[in-house]
């Protein structure tokens, strides 16, 4: 083995006076200039958030000129043979009655607010018709004219039970249940 002695690293050498202080204090400065930014946002989002009202604004008068609930613009007979949509019918709709030919979706739509029916279907082909008929034999009908679906304008009735849709093709034809002979209607028991 070799007794050669290692090279002894330099001594260190003094630093000048006031060096340490300029290191110090960058390493003081660095942290405060970096982190200030920081701070100065919480503060502020925090004031922001301290100073957020904690009840509810008091309730005013309207001033946009919307109704708080949507009014129809027909009923009963009124709303015979119109578009439950353009008369605000359709917002309060329900289905109450549908059946299905295949693919096609028929649907009986109801209105109580405007005591009014029509028929829905869904999935149909261009020439398929949607029709609904009141208890009293009141009818209206819409072809699909582009699209797979279309309803019907609208017939009016008291008690949806007494009405039924039909989706009528080319070559078959299917109804919700029609009323029982008691509760008037022009057909009995359930569609082809």
């Amino acid at each position: 083995p070799d007794d050669t002695p290692l090279p002894q690293p330099p001594p260190p050498t003094e630093p000048q006076p006031g060096a340490l202080d300029q290191r110090d204090r960058r390493r003081w400065l660095t942290p405060v200039l970096v982190g200030s930014p920081a701070v100065i946002i919480t503060g502020v989002v925090t004031l922001a958030l301290a100073n957020l009202p904690t009840e509810p604004a008091p309730a005013g008068p309207r001033t946009s000129g919307t109704p708080t609930a949507v009014e129809p613009l027909c009923r009963g007979r009124d709303c015979r043979g119109k578009d439950a949509e353009a008369t605000r019918c359709a917002a309060s709709a329900q289905t109450v009655q549908d059946t299905w030919l295949r693919g096609l979706h028929v649907e009986l739509r109801y209105s109580r607010p405007c005591a009014a029916v029509w028929a829905r279907i869904t999935g149909a082909l261009v020439g398929d018709i949607a029709e609904v008929v009141n208890r009293h034999g009141v009818s209206q009908r819409a072809p699909v004219r582009w699209g797979k679906d279309v309803y019907s304008p609208m017939v009016e009735t008291d008690d949806p039970r007494t009405a039924w849709a039909c989706g009528i093709t080319p070559t078959e034809e299917t109804c919700t249940p029609r009323p029982a002979a008691g509760q008037g209607g022009r057909g009995s028991g359930g569609g082809a």
